[in-house]
């Protein structure tokens, strides 16, 4: 622009050459803010943040209000207390522990339940449930059935063939959306003029109809190399 010269200047803390008037690029800059040194805290302080935890117990909207009032007290922003408070050791932690019996629950309905509906059976948040899946590391997909993308796979049928025998209630769709392997086996065997096989994903529909695919379609002793004779006779 007319009238500004376009030079570059080196941060004074670091080689970045993004600094601004005061010789500060934006990372030190916040790094500066958020610096103990900008913010001392006295005794008197700590003494403060220390009264506020304890006066807040696991009460969150008294907390809150300790907190108001230590803020207000010091005349620091309130994010800076409450980093201090970190820096003490302080914590409003009021989260009920998991026990046993609901840990076990929450492996029992993994997979078949999605985690809002586990949430409501264990009486606990959403968040708590997503988490301790997260940290037990189980999948918080629905595993069981299918979906009618899947139903479109298995069968070779768009969606809008799935769509009608849903609308003409050969199956319907659970509380997960998803359709249940039991129903969709009855639909097989009720309604065989409905699909073809030959559009039929072989795998998948040997899979559903007799379980493991490899326990079922395991060649015999032999049946390799009495192939190979075959073909070369």
């Amino acid at each position: 622009m007319r009238g500004i010269p376009n030079v570059k200047r080196q941060c004074s803390k670091c080689p970045s050459m993004d600094a601004g008037r005061d010789d500060l690029c934006n990372l030190c800059r916040l790094r500066s803010i958020q610096s103990p040194m900008k913010y001392p805290f006295s005794a008197a302080h700590d003494e403060l943040v220390r009264r506020a935890w304890a006066s807040g117990g696991s009460n969150r909207k008294q907390l809150k209000a300790a907190i108001t009032d230590a803020t207000r007290r010091i005349g620091y922003p309130r994010h800076i207390v409450r980093l201090r408070a970190q820096r003490l050791g302080l914590s409003n932690d009021t989260r009920r522990p998991w026990t046993p019996a609901e840990l076990a629950q929450l492996d029992r309905y993994s997979g078949t339940k999605s985690a809002k509906q586990i949430a409501r059976i264990l009486k606990r948040g959403f968040a708590s449930v997503a988490s301790q899946m997260d940290a037990r590391k189980i999948s918080r997909a629905v595993l069981e059935g299918y979906t009618r993308t899947d139903v479109t796979r298995l069968m070779g049928v768009d969606i809008s063939t799935v769509n009608r025998w849903l609308q003409a209630r050969y199956f319907a769709l659970d509380q997960n959306k998803r359709i249940s392997e039991r129903t969709f086996k009855h639909f097989l065997r009720v309604h065989p003029e409905l699909y073809s096989l030959k559009r039929v994903d072989e795998r998948l529909f040997k899979a559903l109809v007799f379980g493991d695919v490899a326990a079922v379609y395991r060649p015999p002793t032999g049946f390799a190399q009495r192939m190979k004779r075959e073909d070369a006779a």
